[in-house]
């Protein structure tokens, strides 16, 4: 039985992600469970008014409804004994940033999505960060109930917040999206642009509601501690687009998103691994987190990419469902500096022998 008290608990985890963090060398990675499924949030009961609607408004959502949800995502933390430290957030169901842009949220049980504004990029107005508009109004508030309610408990981190190519392909299609690169250039590096900029204005603005937690923050989604503002990004939308495209259309974007801070995460699916390179050239990411999506079956194709991570002295967050071989397989492979890997779990007896497996002093040692 487990004699520590919360804060020494919380005190162990904070110095192994500042191990992670400053690449120290270490015996074993960071790691993670997540019990029953990819995120606890299908199982959230602080939006189960918004089920009522077709199209979800902000003032539908009310954060104080949300903190049942949060303390029982923090008992499971304490029984899991894992290493992470999680975080309450905006709810995250919300594509936040397709909202502040001008779309439409709609829900139908268990899912939410945004409407495109129009067919055409062409068509679309000129987009502009706006600290009244509605959307940013409840993201606010979130942070505000949060940290009266968790500070020094819990941390509260930001939300996911899709990066550039996936506003574009929410606000006119992804299909749009795609031949838009090609048939209106000129609008598309356009609207690209005014997109990033009102990425950038409106992480600065959250900044400033930004609670410390045990002298640092929480990386969003991920649950790493980091003593300085962070930030998590995200192009899934790439995976639609060619490598010319990518340096052509959005490079800079990302580049201008990620200046902002010195400890940025890039979170990819195993679908955009094929512009991995850049990212591993962009000096200002300081993690690189893939997560290993349905269907990409053969773990060994996945191991080169993890170790050009590595190689290139980027920090590396994991996350996927494993069998205990492909555990096994990874430890042999992939150094435990730097790493930090989430395995996701339907039970808990699993995550243990996950851990077990994970916490075993049998890593590969680099040379």
């Amino acid at each position: 039985m487990n004699s520590l008290t919360f804060s020494e608990t919380v005190e162990i985890k904070i110095r192994k992600h500042q191990a992670f963090w400053n690449m120290e060398k270490v015996d074993v990675p960071v790691v993670g469970l997540f019990l029953g499924g990819w995120t606890f949030f299908k199982d959230n009961h602080g939006g189960d008014n918004i089920w009522d609607y077709d199209e979800v408004l902000p003032e539908y959502l009310k954060p104080g409804n949300f903190i049942e949800d949060y303390e029982r995502l923090f008992e499971s933390e304490a029984d899991l004994g894992d290493d992470l430290i999680r975080a309450a957030q905006p709810f995250p169901s919300i594509p936040w940033m397709e909202a502040i842009v001008g779309c439409s949220v709609k829900c139908s049980r268990p899912n939410v999505w945004s409407e495109p504004i129009t067919n055409d990029v062409a068509g679309l107005p000129e987009i502009k960060f706006n600290p009244q508009n509605p959307w940013v109004l409840k993201y606010i508030e979130f942070l505000e109930v949060f940290g009266r309610y968790f500070k020094n408990k819990h941390p509260v981190s930001a939300s996911i917040l899709r990066g550039p190519s996936d506003i574009l392909a929410a606000m006119i299609g992804d299909s749009t999206a795609v031949y838009s690169y090609i048939d209106r250039p000129e609008k598309t590096k356009e609207i690209l642009s005014q997109i990033t900029n009102v990425w950038c204005e409106f992480i600065r603005y959250q900044w400033q509601y930004a609670i410390k937690y045990c002298n640092g923050y929480a990386i969003p989604q991920n649950e790493i501690w980091v003593s300085q503002l962070p930030l998590r990004m995200q192009e899934d939308a790439s995976a639609l687009v060619s490598p010319d495209i990518y340096e052509q259309f959005l490079l800079k974007c990302d580049e201008q998103i990620f200046s902002l801070t010195d400890c940025s995460l890039m979170h990819l699916h195993t679908t955009s691994l094929f512009l991995l390179d850049y990212f591993l050239k962009n000096r200002s990411i300081g993690v690189i987190q893939i997560s290993r999506d349905d269907g990409y079956e053969n773990i060994g194709e996945l191991l080169p990419y993890l170790k050009a991570v590595q190689s290139a002295k980027k920090r590396l967050i994991l996350r996927g469902v494993f069998t205990t071989d492909e555990l096994i397989l990874i430890r042999q492979h992939i150094s435990p500096i730097g790493f930090c890997i989430h395995t996701v779990v339907s039970t808990k007896q699993q995550g243990l022998e996950n851990l077990k497996i994970l916490k075993e002093k049998s890593w590969k040692v680099e040379s």
